[in-house]
Parts: C-alpha cells; structure tokens; sequence
C-alpha cells in the first residue's frame, strides 16, 4: 500500500498498455506454472506461507455430459428442466501467441 491506501501494483498496471497488461499476465502465468512443477516435483499437496496457502490435487477422472448429443437424441424439451442459469464473475485466459 502506498500512502494514499492504494496498492502500489494496481497504480503500476494502470500505467501499462494494453499488450504490456497481456505480457505481464503471460509472465505471471509462467511463474505460477513453474511454482506447480516445483510443488509437484517435490510432492507437496499443501505448503503455507505468512500470507497465502498452497494446495494442490492429483489428476483425477471426471464424467462429462454430451449435453449436444443428449439433446439432438431427446430433444431441448427433455433438457429444460434440468437447466438453470448462475451468475458467473469475469474470467481471464491466459494463452501464448504463436509467432
């Protein structure tokens, strides 16, 4: 926090460009994917600090549902009322460009 009560990184961010916002994102996320190999590398499943705590879960197999093929095989009607909305916050991805 700065003097004002702000954190000193958002004042940083607001000071880059769009693509500069993008690099810097890449950038973090190859650290967090190096923190993870580290992690897993050493076989932690859980690591806590003075400030954050780290878990982390194995690969596992999840089931899907083929919602396209269920509703071409029953029809939209049979889905309905199964169906619901949920609010969602904003989400950010986070790819390489190719060259």
């Amino acid at each position: 926090m700065n003097s004002n009560g702000h954190n000193a990184g958002a004042e940083y961010l607001r000071g880059l460009t769009p693509g500069q916002l993008a690099d810097a994102a890449g950038q973090l996320k190859a650290a967090l994917a190096d923190i993870k190999v580290e992690a897993v590398r050493r076989e932690l499943s859980r690591a806590e600090g003075n400030a954050y705590r780290l878990t982390l879960s194995p690969p596992s197999r999840q089931t899907r549902l083929d919602r396209a093929r269920l509703e071409a095989d029953e029809g939209a009607e049979f889905l309905a009322p199964y169906l619901y909305e949920e609010d969602t916050s904003w989400v950010m991805r986070v790819s390489a460009r190719r060259s």
